[in-house]
């Protein structure tokens, strides 16, 4: 019986979703994680139940928390391990690397967004965190991640930036002609 997992931003009370389908879509059960804002954005399959990553902000009377998430369950949903990093952004993607995971997402720098990699072990220890991007250049993500058997690792994503004139009005619209 083929079984899989697929996460949804959200459903309508904010909170993550995780529903376990049979192969004909018919729901076999469904969990919800978190509480005020969680997004699931991404998950991985492991060898005893599957990492998923998103973001979770909490709101009180006071102040807005944001946390870049990522977690672990077994495969009826109980939670394993979880972790969070003290960033505003989101983790949008998960992927295999030997015994290790890499996730991609961004952070946000003032206004502006950097794409964001991190290596965890399988236990969800962070073995390394690399950085892209350059305050007041733009906005960069990273939205996706393969990893090769040479251990070559291609992410795509894309850069986002706003074009202004020389007194920092926006948006600037040229007419290009032959």
């Amino acid at each position: 019986n083929l079984k899989s997992y697929l996460t949804s931003n959200s459903d309508t009370t904010h909170v993550g979703l995780v529903i376990n389908f049979d192969n004909t879509g018919n729901i076999n059960r469904k969990k919800k994680y978190g509480r005020n804002s969680m997004m699931l954005n991404d998950f991985i399959h492991t060898s005893n139940g599957f990492i998923i990553v998103g973001k979770h902000e909490t709101i009180d009377s006071t102040s807005i928390n944001y946390n870049l998430i990522y977690f672990k369950i077994d495969s009826i949903g109980n939670v394993l391990w979880n972790f969070s990093i003290n960033e505003e952004g989101t983790l949008n993607v998960i992927e295999k690397q030997d015994t290790n995971y890499l996730i991609g997402g961004s952070f946000f720098l003032g206004v502006t967004e950097d794409a964001l990699l991190i290596a965890i072990d399988s236990l969800g220890s962070i073995i390394w965190t690399k950085k892209y991007g350059s305050i007041g250049t733009g906005s960069d993500k990273l939205t996706s991640l393969i990893v090769r058997p040479n251990k070559l690792i291609l992410g795509n994503g894309y850069h986002s930036f706003t074009v202004t004139d020389d007194l920092g009005n926006t948006p600037i619209l040229h007419n290009v002609s032959n």
